[in-house]
């Protein structure tokens, strides 16, 4: 501060209001973009639906910070031969650049099951695609009729403030003895709490009939 003439001179930087206002269109147009991607590629279902001998319900609960459109995705597809195809993955980040990155993967597991190939093979050339998981982590396991299958994604469990050991804790007692994939997505959403406000939350329940 220079003093001049008995007054006080004070720097201040002025903030164009055309400027601002290009930058919200701009902002909520790349949201728009973004919100109508993420919805052509990932179809959402209002309630239960069934799939070859499955009875599935799904839940996508985006951020709630800024309502950001995160990478969160899932499949659940008949495949030739009354096969199903479910997968559920997480591309970090928010925005376009995430959705899109949702879609490369997304739509690159759908092109590679039609060929027929079993989990673990499907896994791993995805693996390779994103060179992130050594294609040997791949697994099995056998369902039965009457069993349920969860799959969640990370911002169900993973809290700033509290381990994630505590959030898996949490999440097997809550799910423990329910056999209805809509009681079981209930009951583990009351049982966390908030999802994470900085992080989409994507749940697929199955029940094997």
């Amino acid at each position: 501060m220079t003093r001049l003439g008995g007054e006080a001179a004070i720097s201040r930087s002025v903030v164009d209001p055309a400027d601002s206002i290009r930058l919200a269109a701009e902002l909520a147009q790349e949201r728009h973009v973004t919100v109508e991607l993420q919805r052509a590629i990932l179809p959402l279902h209002d309630g239960p639906f069934g799939l070859p001998g499955l009875r599935a319900v799904v839940r996508y609960l985006p951020a709630s910070r800024d309502s950001r459109v995160g990478g969160d995705w899932y499949i659940t597809a008949e495949m030739p031969g009354g096969h199903v195809l479910l997968a559920i993955g997480d591309v970090g980040g928010h925005g376009l650049a995430a959705a899109a990155g949702m879609a490369r993967l997304r739509g690159a597991l759908a092109g590679l099951a039609i060929t027929g190939s079993p989990p673990q093979r499907l896994l791993g050339w995805l693996n390779d695609l994103v060179h992130h998981v050594d294609p040997d982590q791949a697994t099995s396991v056998a369902l039965a009729a009457g069993d349920l299958l969860l799959l969640y994604s990370d911002g169900l469990v993973e809290r700033r403030d509290r381990p994630l050991e505590a959030g898996l804790a949490t999440l097997t007692q809550a799910a423990a003895g329910i056999g209805d994939p809509e009681r079981v997505i209930t009951a583990v959403l009351a049982a966390l709490g908030s999802t994470d406000p900085e992080d989409d939350t994507c749940l697929v329940a199955l029940q094997v009939l």
